[in-house]
């Protein structure tokens, strides 16, 4: 994607510029964590997650349309900073699993938030590569 915005003048210094774009989601969830803490014990748990899960996918959709190197960076710090999620369902993992199975809730929650990180991109980027129609198709096939 760094390539495609034909900001870099190496191809070597691709990764230094990804860099940013990566980093900018964890800079966006650094410095809104605490207020989604504070957010879902005042007003619930449930709102923060449908909020949460809503502006993963408009970001996530916005990120993906990127024309420029900063639109790129500017959705990745939204999607970080508007997403309050992996905080709230483990707090609401803690409530709702008893005590001696809070440990497997916990974990659960983080083997699917890697998997998702695995298989996301992944997909994405064979979508990426393929034509509008065999998305399509593969659409079609599965559902």
């Amino acid at each position: 994607m760094v390539r495609d915005f034909n900001i870099v003048e190496k191809e070597e210094d691709i990764s230094y510029y990804a860099g940013f774009v990566g980093s900018a989601y964890m800079i966006g969830r650094a410095l809104s964590s605490v207020l989604w803490g504070v957010v879902a014990d005042r007003y619930g748990r449930k709102p923060v997650i449908i909020l949460g899960t809503s502006t993963v996918v408009i970001f996530n959709t916005i990120f993906g349309f990127s024309f420029n190197y900063w639109m790129a960076i500017i959705t990745r710090f939204l999607l970080g900073f508007l997403n309050g999620i992996l905080g709230t369902i483990k707090a609401y993992a803690c409530e709702i699993f008893p005590q001696e199975y809070q440990a497997l809730g916990l974990s659960a929650t983080s083997t699917s938030w890697g998997i998702g990180l695995i298989i996301g991109p992944a997909l994405g980027g064979f979508l990426a590569q393929v034509s509008i129609l065999t998305c399509i198709l593969i659409c079609f096939m599965c559902g």
